[in-house]
C-alpha cells in the first residue's frame, strides 16, 4: 500500500510524500510518482521505512523517476532506516540520482 500526502518544510516548501508499507510493488510507486508530477509537485519523497524489503525493480523505478523529475526541474529523495540499503545506494552510485536519507525530516529539509 502507498499513502500519498503533501508535507512541507518551512524553508523548502511543499513536497509529495509517498509512504510505502507492506509489499508495495514497483509499478505502484511509478504510478504514484507520476501522479505527484501531474499534480504539479517537483519534490517527491519516497518513504520506504514501512516496506517489506527492496528489490532491483524498485531501485530501477526510483532511478527512472528521479531522472524524470530532474528533467522537470525537480528532485526525488528516498527515506530508509536500513543502513545497509543506504550504503548499497551510495556504493552503486544511485545516491547521485536521488537523495538518500535516514528520516523523512531530513528528506524534506534537503
Amino acid at each position: 500500500m502507498i499513502e500519498v500526502r503533501q508535507e512541507s518544510d518551512p524553508t523548502t516548501g511543499a513536497a509529495a510524500v509517498l509512504e510505502c508499507s507492506g509489499h508495495t510493488d514497483a509499478e505502484s510507486v511509478v504510478r504514484c510518482v507520476d501522479l505527484a508530477v501531474r499534480l504539479g509537485h517537483t519534490r517527491v519523497v519516497v518513504d520506504l521505512r514501512g516496506r517489506d524489503g527492496t528489490d532491483a525493480d524498485l531501485l530501477g523505478v526510483l532511478h527512472r523517476s528521479a531522472r524524470r523529475l530532474r528533467e522537470r526541474g525537480g528532485r526525488l529523495a528516498v527515506v530508509t532506516a536500513d543502513s545497509r540499503l543506504r550504503r548499497l545506494l551510495r556504493l552503486t552510485l544511485l545516491s547521485r540520482s536521488f537523495g538518500v536519507c535516514a528520516t523523512r525530516e531530513e528528506a524534506l529539509a534537503g
